[in-house]
């Protein structure tokens, strides 16, 4: 079960004293997941004080070709395979443009924001903000099929089981997660990379992070 909030402008988005939101909100659960797919300005609360599946957004891309792109190199930096890589598709016309974006899950992978700005880190050095990293500050996630005031258009999911695909843009629900993938920057010289594999009773194991980026390697 998960807390969603519906916002019809943003400009509405203020805070109670007590860190919540001053927007009506709603309950998800199984029973009621269909709701996602019809517009109530539904928002998703990020916490990057919490665990999390890896996700992200790719936005304002000029073309189709730029955005695939992206969602492939990504999907090759977590290598993990189609089924665990969902995403939706979104276009949007701005100051006379033509723009095409994307928000993305990988349900399969626990972590936390600040790792996944590390694991993003070159990808948005080399792309610019189109690899937006303001998402993983506390905030609320448009999610798919969504609009409001300020956003007219939708971001939606091209695939079949969509029953099973966007519950999992409740990012902080990590049920069904079965690796975890953390990296710290504490080493001001490298970073480090901690995986552990839940479904086994080992250790964590710790590697330099040139080692863990060697295997999941970009062609930047």
């Amino acid at each position: 079960m998960e807390n969603v909030y519906i916002v019809e402008t943003y400009k509405e988005c203020y805070k109670n004293k007590d860190g919540t939101y001053k927007l009506k909100n709603t309950l998800i659960t199984d029973d009621n997941i269909e709701n996602l797919y019809k517009d109530h300005g539904y928002h998703y609360e990020i916490d990057p004080n919490k665990d999390c599946c890896v996700f992200g957004d790719i936005d304002k891309c000029l073309n189709k070709r730029l955005l695939f792109k992206l969602l492939s190199k990504i999907q090759k930096l977590y290598d993990v395979s189609d089924d665990e890589f969902i995403h939706t598709l979104g276009e949007k016309k701005e100051n006379g443009k033509h723009y095409y974006g994307s928000h993305w899950v990988i349900p399969s992978i626990k972590t936390n924001t600040k790792s996944i700005k590390l694991h993003l880190k070159e990808l948005n050095e080399k792309y610019g903000d189109v690899i937006d990293l303001s998402v993983y500050k506390a905030g609320l996630l448009r999610l798919p099929y969504q609009t409001t005031k300020e956003k007219p258009y939708r971001h939606t999911l091209p695939y079949r089981n969509k029953d099973a695909e966007i519950k999992h843009f409740l990012i902080h629900n990590t049920i069904d997660c079965d690796i975890e993938l953390y990296e710290d920057d504490s080493d001001n010289s490298k970073y480090n990379s901690i995986t552990q594999n839940l479904g086994d009773v080992i250790p964590s194991t710790k590697l330099n992070y040139e080692i863990f980026y060697e295997k999941f390697k970009l062609s930047l």
